[in-house]
């Protein structure tokens, strides 16, 4: 047998899982299955090794397996899935926020705010006493606040049952993204070109979903105006008189 040839209990010891953990993740086809060389005894590698610390990374940023599952179905290599994450998933450690400053920035009530955290949209930061937050989730409660300033309140309707509409709409389309797109671009790209180009094609998708988002309301907008114009015509302006007439 080859000297990387492990048994499952070392799997286990060097990733951190258990054993059940590690036949579970062969069961559901998130790892490709060991070497059987009896009945009773199958061999792992070092590949398994890489995809199991990569699946508890991914497990770490709160993706579900079937989600995990799509991003390692495309057949790219761990290292090229761990060059993406590194683009992607990393939270910078400055610009941290404490949770009075979102509550004032937001105009959200404490129990908004943790409503936010249980929808999973922001989320503390580990370590210090106080509670503090990360950039972007700041990013977030700030545009929160600033729709609220325009008259977007919660007594005129828009709670956070609007935002909750959005987070599940993108959900879908991220999963959608991951499945199709993502797992096309892992199969094709080797980690130095992912690392090199991930952060412009991320740039840029945002930049086209925001333009097709746009057109696609302005549209829908059109459409119901015209709707409206034909059971409620509009009363032609008249023109405004002249001084003098």
């Amino acid at each position: 047998m080859a000297e990387t040839a492990l048994k499952v209990a070392e799997v286990a010891r060097r990733t951190g899982v258990t054993t059940a953990t590690v036949n579970f993740y062969v069961a559901q086809g998130l790892l490709p299955r060991p070497t059987k060389t009896s009945r009773n005894m199958a061999y792992y590698g070092e590949e398994h090794v890489r995809r199991v610390q990569l699946i508890q990374r991914l497990k770490q940023r709160h993706l579900p397996l079937s989600v995990i599952k799509a991003m390692l179905a495309g057949q790219a290599s761990p290292d090229t899935v761990h060059a993406f994450l590194d683009v992607h998933l990393e939270e910078p450690e400055t610009g941290a926020v404490t949770e009075a400053a979102l509550l004032r920035q937001g105009q959200l009530s404490r129990h908004e705010l943790r409503a936010l955290e249980s929808m999973g949209l922001i989320r503390p930061l580990a370590g210090g006493r106080a509670r503090r937050y990360a950039a972007e989730d700041a990013a977030l409660v700030n545009c929160l606040g600033a729709l609220r300033r325009l008259g977007m309140t919660p007594a005129r309707g828009f709670g956070l049952d609007l935002l909750a509409l959005y987070a599940d709409t993108l959900e879908t389309l991220a999963r959608k993204e991951i499945q199709v797109t993502l797992r096309r671009a892992l199969r094709h790209m080797s980690p130095e070109e992912m690392g090199r180009t991930a952060p412009e094609l991320l740039t840029r998708t945002n930049e086209l979903i925001a333009i097709l988002h746009r057109k696609i309301l302005q549209r829908l907008l059109a459409t119901f105006r015209g709707e409206l114009d034909e059971r409620f015509p509009r009363r032609a302006r008249r023109a405004p008189k002249r001084r003098g007439a």
